[in-house]
């Protein structure tokens, strides 16, 4: 488990922040208590639609990509950013047409309806730059994707400071606040490790 250090930025408090962390410890410690399980001798069981196995392997799924999506985003937010990092608005720009088109776009996915996560994915196999909404954790991650910008969009991370409708305002808060030379490291590290 990763301990992050995050100040209070736009309408979003420390209370907030608290309860998002905590939050996060809840699935890291998840996360470590299926992989003990994984290693342990599996208890003889009658057959049955859901192996022990099979549900420790889901949970592991989970709670495992939970506890990183979380520590991706809040990466992002541990020291204020120095406004745009000059290559990863170059390779949004070759994408999205321009970073605020990028951004755009990120907005427009923040408005599906429901909980869930707004991710920029480097894709390996056609070297490009993509966003995508996921619901749950351990579902649409497109395979062999490398994530360089997460936005957390479960109601925990920013209904008690910016309410029901407050999901515009804290995202202009998360683009204002998010260091993006973390992105930028990101992009470069997918990079390197396709060539």
């Amino acid at each position: 488990m990763r301990e992050f250090t995050l100040a209070p930025f736009g309408a979003l408090s420390a209370a907030s922040i608290k309860t998002h962390l905590e939050l996060y410890k809840g699935y890291a410690e998840q996360t470590d208590a299926v992989q003990k399980q994984l290693v342990a001798p599996l208890a003889a069981q009658p057959p049955s639609v859901f192996t022990a196995r099979e549900t420790l392997a889901r949970r592991l799924s989970f709670e495992g990509n939970g506890a990183n999506l979380h520590e991706l985003f809040f990466e992002q937010f541990e020291q204020p950013g120095k406004g745009e990092d000059p290559e990863f608005s170059s390779a949004l720009q070759r994408r999205f047409g321009s970073f605020r088109k990028w951004q755009e776009d990120i907005l427009e996915l923040g408005k599906a309806r429901g909980p869930g996560w707004v991710l920029t994915s480097y894709r390996a196999e056609n070297a490009s730059i993509e966003n995508f909404w996921i619901d749950l954790h351990e579902l649409g991650i497109p395979a062999g994707s490398a994530v360089l910008y997460v936005v957390d969009l479960w109601e925990h991370a920013y209904w008690l400071d910016y309410g029901p409708k407050g999901r515009d305002k804290y995202m202009g808060d998360l683009f204002q606040y998010s260091n993006w030379a973390i992105a930028a490291r990101r992009y470069q590290q997918a990079q390197r490790r396709t060539t």
